[in-house]
């Protein structure tokens, strides 16, 4: 009966209707139903290898592990029906039947598993709105152009493209591509490498927190430029061209890139001598603030009287003088310069300064001192030495003694002067005028 149909058909209605087209399609369908049904059994195991993951010690520290299963569950099904696809490729080709069908169909699953790897991905590392955004603007179309090219027969001339720039250097789209995903997917690895260092393991082990942000800053460098390194031979540079390159930043780096250079050896410095760790009270420039993170080129500090992060170059800290409060002794010694009136008995006026020092904060070993420090021209001036145990609020602290020391002089009539200011005026000039 068939045979009486095909003739009568148009011959690509003909061409469909053909016995190897139709043995091609029923393995397909049989395929994605195979696929199907693994996929459920998988999603079941993989729904109980997550139940009984939660329970240990690493994914309890660190829940973000479980992401694994997320991208297991998004790119199950069509790897399984991919890996089939190619199975069933091989043994109808050891059967020498045609498997052009099965080898035009496998492209299209592989890139709806690459699509459906790096959509979890980007929901997995980015926040919602973002990775819809990368999704519907960016991984979206570039998976449609590659699958109308493939559609087309044009992939594979596409992605052969390229140049030779060199006798010994092809660079290709594949290749360009390949390089490319090698570097992003060993950042992001080399990324979930420090923080997991640096949140995780490493405080486990009793090393002090600079150490530990040396070993995990050091390993996410060393990730990358591996990362970078291995991607720029996969897109075509060999060991010749590489050094070719380097021979080329180093001439840039020395004229024109000085100051990047000169904060990244300052952040190595800054690293290895542990002169900065994150938790410290700095005052960069009159600004005091909390060392949040300490980088190989800038040092992120969150500045205490706004909350606003300030981005420090390194090099800053090894060529200006910085105040770090918390480098080796927490207690902090502040001072404060007070003036009083001669019309008052000194010795009344440092007892009631003594007695403003009486404040929790203000710790009694070593004790508060009070000196007469000048005997001015308008008055005694009296110098306040006193510790407190943590350099942080020191600056409310200060105004508070300030304010108590206000309050005892207005109760027991202690004035402070006021600035003296002295005019002269020359012979000739109209005193009128000036005053």
């Amino acid at each position: 009966m068939l045979d009486n149909i095909i003739p009568q058909a148009p011959d690509w209605i003909s061409n469909l209707l053909t016995p190897e087209i139709l043995y091609q399609v029923s393995a397909l369908v049989l395929i994605v139903a195979l696929g199907w049904i693994i996929q459920l059994l998988l999603k079941r195991t993989f729904i109980s290898l997550k139940e009984r993951t939660q329970t240990y010690a690493f994914v309890k520290d660190y829940p973000q592990a479980l992401g694994i299963f997320t991208l297991l569950n998004s790119v199950a099904y069509p790897l399984v029906v991919w890996i089939l696809t190619n199975a069933t490729a091989a043994v109808f080709t050891d059967r020498e039947l045609t498997t052009d069908l099965l080898i035009w169909f496998a492209p299209f699953i592989g890139i709806w598993t690459v699509y459906r790897l790096l959509v979890a991905l980007a929901n997995l590392n980015i926040e919602a709105d973002r990775a819809h955004r990368l999704r519907r603007n960016v991984i979206r179309p570039i998976a449609f152009l590659v699958a109308l090219l493939h559609a087309l027969g044009l992939l594979t001339g596409f992605l052969e493209a390229g140049f030779q720039p060199t006798e010994n250097m092809l660079l290709t789209i594949r290749s360009v591509m390949t390089g490319t995903l090698i570097i992003i997917i060993t950042y992001v690895l080399a990324k979930q490498s420090r923080k997991i260092l640096r949140e995780k393991v490493l405080p486990s082990t009793g090393l002090n927190s600079a150490l530990i942000v040396v070993i995990s800053t050091l390993a996410f460098y060393t990730i990358t430029i591996g990362g970078i390194l291995s991607g720029l031979q996969a897109v075509g540079f060999g060991v010749s061209s590489l050094a070719w390159i380097a021979g080329g930043l180093s001439v840039g780096l020395g004229f024109g890139l000085q100051n990047l250079i000169n904060n990244f050896v300052s952040g190595f410095i800054i690293l290895f001598e542990r002169a900065l760790r994150p938790g410290d009270l700095i005052d960069v420039s009159g600004n005091l603030g909390t060392v949040k993170d300490v980088g190989l080129r800038a040092t992120q500090v969150k500045r205490i009287k706004d909350n606003v992060d300030m981005i420090v170059p390194n090099g800053k800290f090894l060529n200006s003088t910085v105040l770090n409060y918390s480098s080796s002794d927490a207690r902090t010694r502040l001072v404060l310069t007070i003036r009083a009136s001669y019309r008052a008995n000194p010795h009344e006026v440092a007892r009631i300064l003594r007695l403003a020092l009486d404040h929790p904060a203000i710790l009694t070993d070593p004790a508060p001192k009070v000196l007469l420090s000048d005997l001015s021209d308008d008055g005694f001036t009296f110098w306040i030495g006193f510790w407190i145990g943590a350099p942080k609020g020191m600056k409310p602290l200060k105004s508070e003694i300030y304010f108590r020391i206000w309050d005892l002089f207005e109760e027991n009539g202690i004035e402070i002067p006021p600035p003296r200011h002295e005019i002269t005026v020359h012979p000739g000039s109209d005193a009128s005028t000036i005053l």
